[in-house]
């Protein structure tokens, strides 16, 4: 039999977990860098929490988005007259991508 204090204990961490998954789903995630693609603000390594509510964007802003090849970090060059948003990235030439593609803006980062 589980005493009263080990029957708190799992009952808090059910309930810390049902609480974090879908905030974390819908609200804010960890990403890590797997290049230097916005350095210097995020190194090769870091991470950034991501705000996945905001859907604005200045020039300037640091956000993840998906590619076919995984989601990567990306500065926000300006916005398109097409709606689009226009990314940079370091040695890469800036592209338009479709605002549906960004999941969020970063506003956490830790090196």
């Amino acid at each position: 039999m589980l005493g009263t204090k080990t029957k708190k204990l799992v009952w808090t961490i059910l309930l810390a977990t049902a609480i974090a998954l879908p905030v974390r789903a819908t609200v804010v995630t960890a990403y890590r860098a797997k290049s230097d693609a916005v350095s210097p603000e995020v190194p090769k390594g870091g991470y950034v929490v991501v705000n996945r509510l905001d859907r604005t964007w200045e020039e300037g802003d640091i956000v993840v988005f998906r590619s076919a090849d995984g989601n990567k970090f990306g500065r926000v060059k300006g916005m398109a007259e097409s709606g689009e948003v226009e990314i940079e990235r370091r040695d890469e030439d800036a592209f338009e991508l479709a605002a549906k593609d960004v999941i969020g803006r970063a506003f956490l980062i830790a090196r």
